[in-house]
């Protein structure tokens, strides 16, 4: 496809990015973990809360949080018959928190012990504090997966001299991506011991989520379509080595028409925050047999997209100064997204966002998106730029108004709007 003659005819296309993190990582695809709740005497609400509130932020990154079983407690201060229903009041009390918190409930076991089976002592005012609990027991599901598959029916000869025995492996992930390693090239460490942990990004609400915008260093538009987590490691938690000579292969799934792509690298500013991509040499094929596109790495170390620089659409922004207007919530995040773009605004004002940066999309198909928290909860708005209010006085005005705003008790519920709102392109 000929780039000039797509952006002449206004036809922004899906590209298809890939970004590749291989770094150590602690734990398997799943595991067990368990939390205690303690409470004040004949309290229901929990004394410790936030920091579950913090343990589950640090869970979300990489699991899918299911609840196993909720186990109320109580001292023995008081009747055996009232520690029993004080002890099942907690339990549902904290079972109802878990499911305001968003984490996913099937066949959950709430019950409440009262007094039985201490596990300290009641005899001591610090012992009784601990058995004022509810124990609640979650599974970890690993957010990244991938199927695993050898090549070749028998083992190669020249590896069998070599005194190594295993065949090329490739290891490809739920929406196609397929990373394949060559046998005999990974440094001190087997192929049967290295796990692939990835998370495929090739939707817009994902790239929210994860704060992977379109954006070069300099400030410019990327046309793309989808972004991928890649996480490589041993069973021993050690990080992967590729001997000389050799490289891993990554095919992406072609996302749009266009087959012509250059290759990019992410950038991290100290903090660890991705500050856009730059250019790399890197030569990417189009594979037109699988329609896949191919790239090689002779390190696994490395942040990359597939991508290409759209010419911007004449005459998007006339003002010379436009800006976005917040109004009700203040120091949100505001982003403007196209058919193949997302971008993240820079905030100048509390309520204010710089809009004149946004010029690869067109007009029609610009929506703005606003994620602000005020009073604990969080305010969501997602509308076509040309539906929100217009000023034009001195300076160009896009206002996002307090009518344009759904209010959320929790993060799920936000990842769930995305989702219904971004997740399909």
């Amino acid at each position: 496809m000929n780039r000039s003659a797509s952006f002449r005819n206004n036809h922004l296309l899906f590209s298809a990015i890939l970004f590749i993190l291989l770094l150590v990582a602690n734990g398997g695809f799943s595991q067990s973990k368990s939390f205690e709740f303690y409470y004040s005497s004949g309290k229901k609400t929990p004394n410790n809360l936030f920091a579950f509130k913090d343990s589950l932020k640090k869970w979300d990154k990489d699991y899918n949080i299911q609840l196993a079983s909720v186990q109320g407690y109580a001292d023995s201060i008081g009747s055996e018959r009232s520690n029993l229903l004080l002890s099942k009041k907690r339990a549902n009390a904290a079972d109802s928190i878990l499911r305001s918190l968003g984490i996913q409930t099937k066949q959950v076991e709430v019950k409440g012990n009262g007094e039985r089976n201490p596990a300290y002592t009641n005899s001591t005012k610090s012992g009784r504090a601990k058995n004022r609990k509810v124990l609640v027991s979650l599974m970890l599901i690993s957010k990244y997966q991938a199927v695993v598959l050898t090549i070749g029916s028998s083992l190669d000869t020249a590896n069998k001299k070599g005194g190594c025995e295993e065949r090329d492996t490739v290891f490809i992930l739920p929406e196609g991506t397929e990373i394949e390693i060559k046998a005999c090239c990974l440094e001190g460490m087997k192929l049967s011991d290295i796990q692939v942990e990835a998370d495929e990004v090739f939707t817009k609400d994902k790239m929210i989520l994860n704060k992977y915008y379109t954006q070069t260093t300099e400030g410019n538009c990327l046309s793309t379509g989808g972004m991928l987590k890649l996480n490589i490691k041993n069973k021993s938690g050690e990080p992967v080595k590729i001997k000389k000579g050799c490289d891993i292969t990554i095919r992406i799934p072609q996302l749009s028409q266009d087959t012509a792509f250059d290759l990019y690298e992410m950038q991290k500013s100290k903090q660890g925050e991705n500050t856009g991509w730059q250019k790399r040499d890197e030569k990417v094929t189009y594979l037109k047999n699988r329609r896949m596109f191919e790239v090689k790495l002779s390190s696994p170390a490395a942040n990359i997209n597939l991508d290409f620089l759209p010419k911007p659409f004449a005459g998007l922004v006339k003002n010379k100064r436009p800006f976005l207007k917040t109004r009700y919530v203040r120091k949100g995040k505001a982003y403007l997204s196209g058919n193949s773009s997302v971008l993240d605004l820079k905030r100048f004002r509390p309520k204010k966002f710089n809009l004149k940066d946004c010029d690869c999309t067109s007009s029609p198909d610009e929506f703005v998106t606003v994620v602000a928290s005020k009073k604990g909860k969080i305010y969501y708005a997602h509308k076509r730029r040309s539906e929100l209010k217009q000023v034009s006085y001195i300076r160009h005005r896009t206002i996002v108004r307090k009518k344009d705003y759904v209010k959320f008790a929790t993060k799920k519920q936000l990842e769930e709007q995305l989702r219904k709102d971004f997740g399909l392109k």
